[in-house]
């Protein structure tokens, strides 16, 4: 029985038909994403770096590097240990912008409950509950984590845990629901 060729398919070169390796369409292999995607990670965290130190030497460069690069493989290790398949979209990190008004709001009210308790009025204590429609999925779970871990930096809001489209939360005194939960809630 003759053997039968094999066609290259559409995107796929004709020397490399069998391998099925490179694309005609010159996008990035998965290696070379992964590592333009650890490249950008190594960068902003070297940048975070130098901006916590604030200075800008040898000794710290050195020490620098070599913190962003055990950060990033720590890092690397957690996502692909965990499986994560989604990661948030530019939107979802944009609402970062909203965090030190909230860190900054929150405190002053935090010393505002303070004053008052110190003068005899008790704070409250609330638990409330409100709607949070995540996504399904991963990209679900990584709308909940963001959301937890966005308005749990103010410390006037304390995010308990998101379930069944319900986000339970705790205050001291009552106030709106950030609007940084609508704007991740918004970009499903």
């Amino acid at each position: 029985m003759p053997k039968r060729q094999h066609k290259p398919r559409a995107g796929i070169r004709a020397d490399d038909a069998n391998s099925r390796t490179h694309l005609q369409s010159g996008a990035p292999q998965p290696h070379a994403a992964r590592l333009m995607k650890y490249l950008f990670g190594l960068v902003l965290i070297a940048i975070a770096w130098l901006a916590f130190v604030a200075q800008i030497s040898p000794d710290e460069e050195i020490l620098g590097t070599l913190a962003a690069l055990l950060t990033l493989a720590v890092n690397s290790l957690a996502w692909r240990r965990m499986q994560l398949h989604c990661f948030p979209t530019l939107k979802e990190i944009a609402a970062v912008w909203r965090l030190p008004w909230y860190a900054i709001s929150g405190t002053a009210e935090m010393i505002l409950i303070l004053g008052k308790d110190l003068l005899g009025k008790r704070a409250g204590s609330f638990y409330r509950a409100t709607e949070f429609r995540a996504s399904n999925g991963d990209k679900g779970a990584s709308q909940r984590v963001l959301v937890t871990s966005y308005i749990t930096v103010a410390p006037n809001f304390i995010v308990i845990g998101i379930e069944n489209q319900q986000m339970l939360f705790h205050q001291l005194e009552r106030s709106g629901i950030p609007k940084m939960v609508a704007a991740i809630e918004s970009a499903r």
